[in-house]
């Protein structure tokens, strides 16, 4: 383990500097970023719906979905990578759309009823009752009014690829 005690008292402009430097260190948070999603279509598992909020200040919160990419047509995104889809929450109704749009993809049994605000908190919950599941996704680009790339997505519940049947011998 490392001693952190200092043990030399020469270093003390040098401690003087960091203390200065390094003022609130000890309470700072880890940020977690991921590779975002890229078009391409893709097999991919779950492995963690979350909310998050940007570290900015008075940044807004993101519904998030890490992904385990299975198969992929996007060379930048191959098997065995991981990647994020996020939602930015600041525009409610394309966020909801968005998000009903995703669950109704991944879990194709639920209704419309079920998919509501009661859901999303199993949904993001710490068990993560959906971690595991496979689906397929398409991320494509659609251009904004302001004329800027917008990744847009299309989820199904998994289909295993279909395999050659054997040949029948006669």
């Amino acid at each position: 383990m490392f001693n952190n005690t200092n043990t030399n008292n020469n270093n003390s402009d040098l401690d003087s500097v960091i203390d200065s430097l390094f003022e609130g260190f000890d309470d700072a948070v880890i940020y977690e970023s991921g590779s975002y999603a890229v078009p391409g279509i893709y097999t991919v598992e779950i492995n963690e719906i979350k909310l998050v909020q940007s570290a900015k200040e008075g940044a807004p919160w993101f519904f998030i979905v890490e992904l385990r990419v299975l198969s992929s047509t996007n060379v930048d995104r191959p098997e065995g990578c991981t990647m994020s889809w996020s939602v930015n929450m600041t525009r409610k109704n394309t966020a909801f759309s968005n998000i009903k749009a995703f669950v109704r993809g991944i879990l194709p049994d639920a209704n419309l009823t079920e998919v509501n605000t009661a859901l999303i908190k199993r949904l993001c919950a710490p068990e993560q009752e959906v971690a595991g599941t496979l689906a397929n996704v398409e991320f494509y680009l659609i251009k904004t009014k302001a004329g800027n790339d917008f990744t847009k997505s299309r989820w199904s519940a998994y289909t295993a690829p279909e395999t050659p049947s054997a040949p029948v011998p006669f």
